[in-house]
């Protein structure tokens, strides 16, 4: 991905939006390399001068941090003379290691600790001895893996003001841009001057002192003791929880722990490795994620429980780091957050891999990815230990994948329903509205074309299964693609939508939403439809950059934007506890999808009383296709009118639903 996959402005203004929020964070989510000139520094500061650096830390990066320091005349005698005695100047603007301590409440200065003790950090001092002299450059480099750099300079200083508070204004120059390049390259230069010391007229240029940075070191290793080892107690997990660790446990530290979404599968996740830890030593864990941005709340999460972060690996940037820090990572005490997609590729089974060892643990987040053929490699791994983790663990027409699930994790398994969530109270009671919508004249008769074109090409295909069948195989897939687009894209259901949005604008309800959607076209009409009410939203695909996808759900979470927009990429992994009504544009057959997607407005927040699901279901009547095709088409308008049983049975609103669906069934007679 790198810099030139974000999208960064000429120049910054603040007025409206947080400097930290709106270049800083996107910018340093994947850089390699923060280089920065600051003028002012102050104790303050530590919890938003380290902000972007939790990302720094995940990808592995590096940053040179240059501060501006006023010294009285008397005292820069002797500093000029001695830089060991720069210790006095600097210890003033430095915390006590009490108040260190309490700033490690902070994952971002957690993680500027961890940072300064591994190196990573490295801090230096400009003093000058007076006003005319002060060292006042404000400006910075963000590079990424690739080699791409953006400079930027202005009035921006590294401090809590300046990133979070102040009104700023800052220019940026990009590397990659003819007419920008030359600029970079100038404030790059510059950087590197300065860091080594050569503009030496009337400053001077000091190391952080070692006992100040020992300091920094001392309070977070310090706060982490007074901590404990962060193990909850049973009190703080959910009984459904307790017995979720205590089935894996008593299953020998292996096993599925089926859980409904928004239940709390990862806090459960971090007791069952407590208890491992606790009873059998510190072992590698290797935990597996579908996305980037689940690695991250994993990260999160880690952090908040054990005191550090893990490391975080992905196809985009792990492979080019150096191999001898992964020979030094697979300790009895690493850690590591890895996509299913680096698990599964060839650097990551030939090179790190053989350095595991034979006692690791696996924890697969939504381990129903485990299946699928072109990760099922990653189950051949020294795991002695093994955790999965789902809300629908179950593949739909895929007994191979399954039984390799199986075969992996055992066929038992700890099951916590999404019926008992809602009745037990963890998640949020919903209505449930199901919005069935005819095909229009014109669409039946196609429909109804294709439909008498699949059924000849399939009893073709069944008189002669081995002549052809490749051939005969594809057809019926494609007709049966082409048919499926025109209950996809069907009028009504466009129709249908706008009604829905209307309402909920003429209810003061519009927002807090989320769209699902199934292809771009239906992103293209849904967004149209908010325009045209005035809604603020974000569109989310699979097409959206990781840091794109995270600021829309910041967004959303704030209350800076009404809906998301979504195309698949939400439908698993990502908390987003702020929503409280969905709409289906289209969803499959397969429960994981829905119950997937369901489960994203079900999560409980503060004021969320009721969830609302809105399911629009396009059918078509069997008895206008024929009778020679109303038996099939039965079959098909079962499977949506399951769906809909299966969130009327929960609904808190089941009268209504169960009303709206008898009168589907006596209306086509099914």
């Amino acid at each position: 991905m790198g810099l030139k996959g974000i999208s960064i402005k000429r120049v910054y203004d603040t007025t409206h939006r947080k400097a930290a929020d709106e270049f800083f964070n996107p910018a340093l989510a994947d850089a390699f390399l923060y280089q920065r000139a600051t003028a002012y520094f102050s104790s303050s500061s530590f919890r938003l001068l380290s902000t972007g650096l939790s990302s720094l830390f995940w990808s592995r990066g590096k940053m040179q941090l240059l501060v501006g320091k006023l010294v009285s005349e008397n005292d820069w005698d002797a500093i000029a003379s001695s830089k060991d005695k720069a210790y006095k100047e600097i210890s003033k603007v430095f915390p006590s290691i009490e108040e260190l301590k309490k700033m490690m409440e902070d994952d971002n200065v957690r993680a500027f600790a961890e940072l300064l003790g591994s190196g990573s950090l490295e801090m230096k001092f400009v003093l000058s001895s007076g006003p005319e002299q002060l060292f006042h450059s404000k400006f910075g480099i963000i590079m990424d893996r690739e080699g791409d750099g953006v400079a930027f300079a202005g009035s921006i200083n590294e401090t809590e003001q300046g990133l979070g508070s102040n009104i700023e204004v800052f220019s940026t120059f990009k590397s990659w841009i003819e007419g920008e390049r030359e600029y970079y390259e100038l404030y790059s230069s510059l950087f590197s001057d300065y860091w080594e010391g050569v503009h030496i007229g009337g400053i001077v240029v000091s190391e952080l002192p070692e006992e100040l940075k020992e300091q920094v070191v001392i309070a977070a290793k310090e706060y982490s003791k007074e901590q404990g080892p962060r193990k909850a107690s049973n009190a703080s997990l959910r009984p459904y929880q307790r017995k979720a660790v205590d089935y894996w446990k008593q299953n020998g530290y292996r096993g599925m722990l089926e859980m409904a979404t928004g239940t709390g599968k990862t806090r459960t996740a971090l007791e069952c490795v407590n208890e491992l830890v606790n009873e059998e030593g510190r072992h590698p864990i290797i935990i597996a994620v579908p996305t980037g941005e689940v690695a991250k709340q994993w990260s999160s999460s880690w952090m908040e429980y054990f005191g550090r972060y893990p490391r975080i690996y992905t196809p985009s940037g792990g492979e080019k780091a150096n191999l001898q820090e992964y020979a030094s990572i697979f300790s009895n005490d690493a850690v590591i957050i890895a996509t299913y997609n680096f698990l599964a590729g060839s650097f990551f089974s030939s090179k790190m891999l053989p350095l595991i060892g034979e006692d690791a643990l696996l924890i697969a987040d939504e381990a129903h990815h485990l299946g699928a053929k072109k990760y099922r490699d990653i189950l051949s791994g020294p795991y002695r230990f093994r955790l999965g983790l789902s809300a629908t663990p179950h593949r739909l027409f895929d007994d191979e994948g399954n039984d390799a699930i199986e075969t992996f994790f055992g066929k038992e398994s700890f099951s916590y329903s999404l019926e008992q969530a809602i009745a037990d109270g963890y998640l949020a009671k919903y209505d449930y509205f199901p919005k069935f919508v005819e095909l229009s004249d014109e669409e039946v008769e196609e429909y109804s074309l294709l439909t008498r074109k699949i059924s000849r090409s399939f009893a073709k295909y069944l008189q002669s299964p081995n002549e052809g069948e490749i051939a005969i195989n594809d057809n019926l897939q494609r007709l049966i693609y082409i048919r499926a687009k025109i209950v996809k894209k069907a009028s009504a259901k466009y129709n249908e939508l706008n009604k829905i949005l209307e309402d909920l604008k003429n209810e003061g309800k519009l927002s807090k939403l989320m769209i699902f959607c199934e292809d771009k076209d239906q992103l293209e009409q849904a967004s149209k439809q908010l325009d045209s009410l005035g809604a603020v939203y974000r569109r989310v695909s699979g097409e959206k950059l990781s840091a794109e996808r995270a600021k829309a759900i910041n967004d959303f979470g704030s209350g800076d934007i009404d809906a998301i927009i979504s195309m698949k990429v939400m439908d698993e992994g990502v908390d987003i506890e702020a929503s409280e009504r969905a709409i289906l544009m289209s969803s499959s057959r397969n429960p994981r999808q829905y119950i997937q997607r369901a489960g994203r407005v079900l999560r409980k927040s503060a004021g969320k009383k009721k969830a609302e699901i809105f399911d629009i279901i396009v059918y078509v009547d069997p008895r206008e296709l024929g009778a020679q095709m109303e038996k099939i088409e039965r079959v098909a308008i079962r499977g949506e009118i399951l769906r809909a049983e299966y969130f009327t049975s929960m609904a808190h609103n089941r009268a209504e639903c169960n009303a709206a669906l008898s009168s589907l069934r006596r209306r086509i007679n099914i």
